[in-house]
């Protein structure tokens, strides 16, 4: 899970960047170059979706592990 935060964070911050500034540019761009912020902008939602849906599930994974420790039942 470190792992995928680290990846995650890294490629959004990435992607926001891109988007952000390809969309700000004061000079002209080619449409090609906004368009493909556009598109990093509308792809973050669903990665942040993603991203939480696995920490709930890792949570919960974590969460009921340990309670069956404390009920000393097997995996």
């Amino acid at each position: 899970m470190l792992v995928y935060a680290l990846v995650m964070l890294t490629f959004m911050s990435f992607a926001m960047g891109y988007s952000v500034f390809s969309l700000f540019w004061p000079w002209p761009w080619p449409w090609r170059a906004v368009m493909l912020g556009t598109g990093w902008a509308l792809l973050l939602p669903a990665l942040g979706f993603l991203s939480l849906a696995l920490v709930i599930w890792y949570y919960w994974r974590l969460v009921m592990g340990f309670v069956r420790e404390l009920d000393d039942k097997p995996y």
